[in-house]
């Protein structure tokens, strides 16, 4: 693709035209935030032609048990991709202390026309919508039981 920051930007006009939100595109550094069922959304678009959009899903618990519970259930989620589509999950430190999870996702802009970016965000927003209620039930979870501690154990054995 010859200018990728510019065919995304194209799309983002036209969402922007779809949606009544005028001209929407990158700012300087390359990023847009945009609300989707009101969740934020972030697409960033990088020199080397890669675009990416990332979501955060919540935090990582402080609680040594319950912290242990999302990271194995983070893990399982990512193995194989089985649970997050084509994105990944990740952990990443935030200031004041905090351990943000994040969903991340690649544009393939290579390939992508209209309708496959619009679709491509809604997919995005749809998984996310699951992961996010995946988590806020385990959360919900004041002690995870011996039996699912196990179950999450097997996951972390090599």
């Amino acid at each position: 693709m010859k200018n990728a920051r510019e065919h995304l930007n194209t799309l983002l006009r036209s969402l922007g035209e779809k949606i009544k939100l005028g001209d929407l595109a990158l700012d300087d550094q390359g990023d847009i935030s945009l609300a989707i069922d009101g969740e934020t959304y972030t697409l960033q678009y990088f020199k080397g032609g890669e675009a990416y959009i990332v979501h955060r899903l919540g935090l990582l618990p402080a609680e040594a048990e319950m912290r242990a519970a999302v990271s194995a259930w983070l893990l399982e989620r990512n193995c194989f991709f089985r649970g997050t589509g084509p994105g990944v999950l990740g952990v990443n430190p935030m200031e004041g202390g905090e351990d943000a999870i994040f969903y991340c996702v690649r544009l393939p802009l290579y390939k992508l026309e209209y309708a496959g970016f619009e679709a491509f965000l809604l997919a995005a927003a749809n998984l996310t919508a699951r992961l996010r209620r995946e988590l806020a039930e385990l959360l919900g979870r004041t002690k995870t039981s011996p039996t699912e501690r196990e179950a999450a154990n097997h996951f972390l054995r090599v």
